[in-house]
Protein backbone atom coordinates (compact mmCIF):
# COMPACT_ATOMS: atom_id res chain seq x y z
CA UNK A 1 0.00 0.00 0.00
CA UNK A 2 1.28 3.38 -1.28
CA UNK A 3 0.05 6.11 0.70
CA UNK A 4 -0.28 10.01 -0.89
CA UNK A 5 1.49 12.97 -0.04
CA UNK A 6 5.05 12.54 1.07
CA UNK A 7 4.48 9.13 1.65
CA UNK A 8 6.42 9.55 5.04
CA UNK A 9 4.19 7.64 7.34
CA UNK A 10 6.59 6.97 10.12
CA UNK A 11 5.81 3.80 10.97
CA UNK A 12 6.63 2.91 14.87
CA UNK A 13 8.49 -0.25 16.15
CA UNK A 14 5.31 -2.28 15.44
CA UNK A 15 4.58 -1.32 11.89
CA UNK A 16 1.89 1.06 12.75
CA UNK A 17 1.24 3.96 11.26
CA UNK A 18 1.54 7.37 12.95
CA UNK A 19 1.51 9.87 10.14
CA UNK A 20 -0.96 9.98 7.00
CA UNK A 21 -3.49 8.28 8.97
CA UNK A 22 -6.47 9.74 7.29
CA UNK A 23 -4.74 8.49 3.87
CA UNK A 24 -7.56 6.48 2.90
CA UNK A 25 -5.24 3.11 2.05
CA UNK A 26 -3.51 3.57 5.94
CA UNK A 27 -7.29 4.94 7.27
CA UNK A 28 -8.74 1.77 5.80
CA UNK A 29 -6.37 -0.92 6.77
CA UNK A 30 -8.45 -2.47 9.75
CA UNK A 31 -10.98 -3.30 7.18
CA UNK A 32 -8.45 -5.11 4.20
CA UNK A 33 -7.01 -7.20 7.28
CA UNK A 34 -11.41 -8.15 8.34
CA UNK A 35 -12.04 -9.09 4.61
CA UNK A 36 -8.31 -11.57 4.91
CA UNK A 37 -6.46 -9.69 2.91
CA UNK A 38 -2.35 -9.29 4.20
CA UNK A 39 -1.10 -6.28 3.79
CA UNK A 40 2.11 -4.10 3.53
CA UNK A 41 2.58 -0.71 4.32
CA UNK A 42 5.51 1.26 1.74
CA UNK A 43 7.08 4.48 3.98
CA UNK A 44 9.34 6.33 3.12
CA UNK A 45 13.52 5.50 3.24
CA UNK A 46 14.74 5.89 7.03
CA UNK A 47 16.42 9.53 7.45
CA UNK A 48 14.21 11.47 5.29
CA UNK A 49 12.73 14.43 5.79
CA UNK A 50 9.72 13.90 6.41
CA UNK A 51 8.49 17.48 4.11
CA UNK A 52 10.23 15.72 1.59
CA UNK A 53 9.18 11.94 1.93
CA UNK A 54 9.03 10.34 -1.26
CA UNK A 55 8.47 13.29 -3.56
CA UNK A 56 11.24 13.27 -5.85
CA UNK A 57 11.62 9.51 -5.60
CA UNK A 58 8.16 8.46 -7.02
CA UNK A 59 9.35 7.70 -10.34
CA UNK A 60 12.71 7.15 -10.16
CA UNK A 61 13.91 3.64 -11.63
CA UNK A 62 15.01 2.48 -8.02
CA UNK A 63 11.98 3.18 -6.25
CA UNK A 64 10.35 0.86 -8.57
CA UNK A 65 12.89 -2.24 -7.68
CA UNK A 66 12.90 -1.58 -3.98
CA UNK A 67 8.86 -2.41 -4.74
CA UNK A 68 9.85 -4.90 -6.48
CA UNK A 69 11.80 -6.85 -3.86
CA UNK A 70 8.70 -6.08 -1.59
CA UNK A 71 6.26 -7.85 -4.36
CA UNK A 72 8.15 -10.82 -4.32
CA UNK A 73 9.02 -10.84 -0.44
CA UNK A 74 4.89 -10.31 0.35
CA UNK A 75 3.95 -13.05 -2.88
CA UNK A 76 6.97 -15.54 -0.93
CA UNK A 77 5.24 -14.62 2.83
CA UNK A 78 1.75 -15.14 1.48
CA UNK A 79 1.95 -17.73 -1.38
CA UNK A 80 -0.58 -15.43 -3.11
CA UNK A 81 -1.18 -12.92 -5.76
CA UNK A 82 0.51 -9.23 -5.11
CA UNK A 83 -1.24 -5.92 -5.57
CA UNK A 84 -0.22 -2.61 -5.45
CA UNK A 85 -2.05 -0.42 -4.35
CA UNK A 86 -1.76 3.79 -4.28
CA UNK A 87 -3.35 6.31 -3.27
CA UNK A 88 -3.18 10.45 -4.50
CA UNK A 89 0.51 10.81 -5.02
CA UNK A 90 1.06 6.83 -4.11
CA UNK A 91 -0.36 6.36 -7.77
CA UNK A 92 2.63 7.83 -9.00
CA UNK A 93 4.92 4.70 -7.49
CA UNK A 94 2.46 2.02 -8.76
CA UNK A 95 2.33 3.21 -11.89
CA UNK A 96 6.31 3.46 -11.72
CA UNK A 97 6.69 -0.09 -10.45
CA UNK A 98 4.10 -1.22 -12.55
CA UNK A 99 5.85 0.34 -16.00
CA UNK A 100 9.27 -0.73 -15.27
CA UNK A 101 8.80 -4.69 -13.40
CA UNK A 102 8.58 -7.63 -15.04
CA UNK A 103 8.83 -11.11 -13.93
CA UNK A 104 8.51 -12.39 -10.45
CA UNK A 105 9.12 -8.72 -9.17
CA UNK A 106 6.11 -7.60 -11.09
CA UNK A 107 2.85 -7.20 -8.87
CA UNK A 108 -0.22 -8.96 -10.07
CA UNK A 109 -2.33 -6.08 -10.81
CA UNK A 110 -2.64 -2.15 -9.53
CA UNK A 111 -5.22 -0.60 -8.18
CA UNK A 112 -5.24 3.53 -8.41
CA UNK A 113 -6.88 5.36 -5.87
CA UNK A 114 -7.63 9.05 -6.43
CA UNK A 115 -5.21 9.30 -8.68
CA UNK A 116 -3.11 12.16 -9.51
CA UNK A 117 -3.53 13.19 -13.06
CA UNK A 118 -1.37 16.71 -13.39
CA UNK A 119 0.87 18.60 -11.12
CA UNK A 120 0.22 22.23 -10.66
CA UNK A 121 2.65 24.88 -9.84
CA UNK A 122 3.27 25.44 -6.54
CA UNK A 123 2.22 22.37 -5.79
CA UNK A 124 3.86 19.33 -3.65
CA UNK A 125 6.40 18.42 -5.33
CA UNK A 126 4.83 18.18 -8.74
Amino acid sequence: MLAGGSGNIALDDTGCPNNLVGNTLIRTLSRFHEQGFATAIVDAPTGTPADDGLGGLRVRKEHAQDLGRIVMDVRARSGAPVVIAGSSRGTISAVNAASRLSGASAPDAVVLASPITQGREGGYKA
